[in-house]
This record gives C-alpha cells, sequence and structure tokens, in this order.
C-alpha cells in the first residue's frame, strides 16, 4: 500500500473535513502489508488518526482510515444510535462500534445485505443515512458520493470540496509534500 493510495482515497479525512474513508487495498504479500500498515500509522496516529483493517476478501483487504475524534460524534447522535441499536450494534464505545461494523461487514462477505449504515462511520449527514434506510436506497435527490435526501445545496457543496481537497492533495504530495504534513491534526479542527 503506498501512501498515494492514502492521499487519493483519503485526503478529506487527512484534512479533518471527513471522520473517515474506505480504501481497498490489494493484498499480495502479507509481511509487506503489515509492515506498510505500521509505518502509516506512526505517521498518522500522532495525528489523531488511525488504519482498521476491517475485512479481508480473497486478495484485497479493506481498511478504515479514520479519527475516533469525529467518530465519537456518533455516540452522541440520539437518531444514528437509535438505528444502529436496532442493527444490534454495540453502541456502548467506539470499540463497541467498530466491532459490530467488522461483524456486519462479515455478514456482508456470507452473502448477507451490505450494511450501508457505514455512512455514519464516513460522517455523512446522519439524515441521509437514516432515509437512506427509510426510503431502502430510492427517492433520493442527489446521488454522489452518498445518496442525498435532505439538503442538496450542502451536500454539493461538501462533495465540491472533498473533490478540491482531493486534487490539492494529490498536488502537493506530487510536489513532494509528505503524508505527516499533508495530515492534520486533530485538535485544529475538532
Amino acid at each position: 500500500m503506498s501512501e498515494y493510495q492514502i492521499i487519493k482515497h483519503c485526503a478529506p479525512t487527512l484534512a479533518g473535513l471527513k471522520t473517515g474513508s474506505l480504501i481497498r487495498v490489494r493484498l499480495s504479500d502479507l509481511d509487506e502489508f503489515n509492515a506498510s500498515i505500521r509505518a502509516m500509522s506512526k505517521k498518522l496516529n500522532n495525528k489523531g488518526i488511525y488504519i482498521l483493517p476491517l475485512i479481508s476478501f480473497k486478495s484485497f483487504v479493506l481498511l478504515y482510515i479514520f479519527r475516533p475524534s469525529s467518530l465519537a460524534k456518533i455516540l452522541s447522535n440520539s437518531s444514528a444510535l437509535n438505528l444502529l441499536e436496532e442493527l444490534h450494534y454495540d453502541v456502548s464505545s467506539i470499540g463497541g462500534l467498530l466491532r459490530s461494523l467488522k461483524s456486519r461487514l462479515e455478514s456482508y462477505a456470507n452473502n448477507d445485505d451490505f450494511p450501508h449504515e457505514i455512512g455514519f462511520f464516513l460522517g455523512y449527514p446522519s439524515e441521509d443515512v437514516i432515509s437512506f434506510f427509510e426510503n431502502k436506497g430510492k427517492n433520493y435527490l442527489l446521488s454522489g458520493p452518498w445518496k442525498v435526501y435532505h439538503d442538496v445545496c450542502s451536500a454539493k457543496c461538501l462533495f465540491d470540496k472533498h473533490k478540491k481537497c482531493t486534487n490539492i492533495y494529490c498536488k502537493c504530495y506530487n510536489a513532494g509534500i509528505s503524508l505527516e504534513r499533508l495530515a492534520v491534526s486533530g485538535k485544529h479542527f475538532m
């Protein structure tokens, strides 16, 4: 896994604009993969950003790059908590949420429904995540990184902001700015 992959797929999370990002990484050499995770974790953890392998499929791993300080907001959102409790999540802690998400993804790998509640973990607006469930993925007003059911104007602005952030981060990285310097410390935006 390269630093550029993290930059390209996780820039809004690195910049503090988003709770988390998912990245699918090809798994060819387990030792090399584990070494790269350790190296990147060392660079990102001191900025409040963590890397969690969620699930392994045949030849790839799904990684969750996230900010626990931002993820904690789920625990204070009663609407999100209600839905997660209905889906049998352990909502007692961030660790419980993450273990439950991993379990739901493992069920998905065994031909269960995809856990669309993952939108909470990615920082999508909770009202859109909840409406996605209520509408079974239909009747949305706008489709982009997520399906928008409510504030289309704000969602468009956020889509554009994330895209611009990714473009800027990729250019900066290609110009020689390190992953460590691009990752914004959590205390500056929370």
